[in-house]
């Protein structure tokens, strides 16, 4: 079954939301100890030491291979920001696609969004590329088997040319720190996610406010 497909949160008309104000964070080195997972930790090292060779710019895609977070590439997600009206999943890796329980390469994010929430989403990621800005997010997952796992998600901004100072791409890693009912091995055919928290960090370039994710009463 794949996401949102008999999941009561895509049944719009039933769905009552309330605002949730997303809180900052002044720089990657204030976020670290925030963090909760090696795979983050090592995505915010490796972007930050980019960061200082863009001199003032964005970090372009070229200038960061895959081989920069080694043993992470099983929990990387790139996504392309179309127009800024889409995003669209470019690279997921295998631990990513083992949850989704498919391959979601080349579709929407938008896809597996309730719809009331879809345009407060999109904007999220437009601001962590227009500020730009990276983002920190927990989330908790659940799946077909009645599993749940709480997840660590941080993502960057990636340029599309050299000196650019907005992203067309967005790099996450989306990591497993706890999961519960079920083996973490297990965690397969999600059906509902819900965003626990969500904190801009400000790279260099500010950091955008009043932001409020939407989320379930």
């Amino acid at each position: 079954m794949e996401l949102g497909e008999g999941n009561p949160l895509f049944i719009s008309e039933k769905i009552r939301w309330r605002r949730r104000p997303a809180e900052t964070c002044d720089g990657l080195s204030g976020l670290g100890v925030l963090l909760i997972s090696d795979t983050a930790r090592r995505l915010a090292e490796v972007y930050g030491a980019r960061l200082d060779e863009a001199n003032g710019a964005v970090p372009t895609k070229e200038s960061f291979p895959s081989w920069m977070l080694k043993g992470d590439l099983a929990n990387v997600i790139l996504y392309d920001l179309v127009d800024r009206e889409d995003l669209v999943f470019r690279v997921v890796g295998e631990e990513i696609k083992k949850r989704f329980g498919f391959n979601p390469d080349g579709r929407s994010y938008l896809e597996f969004v309730p719809p009331g929430r879809q345009k407060s989403a999109l904007q999220a990621f437009c601001l962590c590329a227009d500020t730009p800005c990276a983002m920190h997010v927990l989330v908790r997952q659940g799946f077909a088997n009645g599993g749940h796992a709480d997840c660590e998600v941080l993502g960057v901004p990636l340029a599309e040319n050299e000196g650019d100072r907005d992203g067309r791409f967005l790099l996450f890693v989306n990591k497993v720190i706890e999961s519960a009912n079920a083996p973490a091995q297990d965690l397969r055919d999600l059906q509902v996610a819900e965003i626990l928290s969500r904190r801009f960090v400000n790279i260099g370039f500010g950091c955008p406010a009043g932001f409020h994710d939407l989320v379930p009463r």
